[in-house]
């Protein structure tokens, strides 16, 4: 029967404590990951609408303000003429235009909110297992290579006592076919 000299267990003890370190450190790093997954969700799906529906309210009071100073510089007239109002005019263009982005930004943000929930959902979704894995399966590695460890430390011990009580083969005496001893 072949024999196993198994003289160092030093690996196996290292990858347990390797795998005890990833126990202790891996549901922190998932709930970091969960968590920043939420904040940037709240600041897309909650804080950019509220931003741009206050740039576009800020917008449209530009624009009341660059119509009523148009529609005031249309009416002053000096020396007989009145004047062309074209900083007036394009201020209220500005406005405007400002306006148009910030619509933009409102649907922009409005598609990639929802484009990133789907993500965000489907990343969640792939990294709940883990949890799983952290409260059943992890341990049970663990136990498994204590106890690996522990067979393997008893086989020395018996390994050892077996070699330090075995006679040399060579101070045996041998038996002849007749049973005598010489």
């Amino acid at each position: 029967m072949p024999s196993a000299r198994v003289t160092n267990i030093d690996a196996i003890v290292a990858f347990r404590a390797a795998v005890v370190s990833f126990l202790d450190r891996g549901p922190a790093a998932l709930g970091s990951l969960r968590q920043e997954t939420h904040r940037t969700m709240l600041w897309l799906e909650q804080e950019q609408p509220r931003y741009w529906q206050e740039q576009l309210r800020r917008g449209y009071d530009k624009i009341a303000s660059a119509r009523s100073n148009l529609d005031a510089c249309r009416m002053k007239t000096v020396a007989g003429h009145r004047s062309a109002c074209i900083e007036e005019q394009v201020a209220l263009r500005k406005a405007k235009a400002r306006v148009d982005y910030c619509l933009e930004q409102v649907d922009i943000t409005r598609r990639w909110a929802l484009r990133a929930r789907e993500q965000a959902d489907e990343f969640l979704g792939k990294i709940a297992p883990l949890d799983r894995d952290f409260d059943q399966e992890v341990p049970k590695m663990i136990a498994v290579l204590e106890q690996m460890i522990l067979a393997i430390e008893a086989y020395q011990d018996v390994t050892r006592a077996i070699e330090s009580d075995a006679p040399m083969e060579s101070s045996l005496p041998t038996t002849s076919s007749a049973g005598e001893t010489p």
